[in-house]
């Protein structure tokens, strides 16, 4: 869903993106020996879980077992990560924009809680070969707001 790619490739650097829209953690792990491991990176940049995390107001009597399992899946990437050299860039999971009113009878505040509290999960995972890149500076505005032109929807 990042629409810009990064910077061109260029001869000390080849940018390649394995994103796909829509995917839950394990999703993403289940992708890793194709589109991670066979490549042979040096680097992996990951921004994973607000669709794990947005089941929550579905099942909110299984909101527990929903954050530890992303924790569980985001220990299993760094982990595998490791073993294989890489070094590791994790993006936080972007701030909530505005929730639009189609969405709101079937939403909950447990959501951007438990955002936060991922968020804070990933600080704790800093090592050596683990980065946080956190970006609520990036996309909201000193109000607080989601600032619109990076916002493709409440989520993303």
């Amino acid at each position: 869903m990042w629409l810009s790619p990064p910077a061109a490739s260029t001869p000390k650097y080849q940018f390649i993106n394995r994103g796909i829209s829509f995917q839950t953690s394990e999703q993403i792990l289940a992708r890793f020996e194709q589109d991670v491991a066979a490549m042979h990176p040096t680097a992996l940049v990951v921004e994973m879980g607000v669709n794990d995390l947005k089941c929550i107001p579905l099942f909110p009597e299984r909101r527990d077992q929903i954050i530890e399992r992303l924790k569980q899946n985001v220990r299993t990437l760094v982990d595998r990560s490791a073993t294989l050299g890489i070094e590791l860039v994790l993006v936080t999971i972007f701030p909530l924009a505005d929730v639009p009113l189609y969405r709101r009878p079937f939403w909950s505040s447990d959501v951007a809680a438990s955002i936060s509290i991922m968020n804070h999960f990933l600080e704790t995972l800093v090592s050596r070969h683990v980065q946080v890149l956190e970006v609520d500076d990036l996309l909201l505005d000193k109000s607080g707001a989601y600032r619109r032109s990076f916002s493709l929807d409440m989520l993303h």
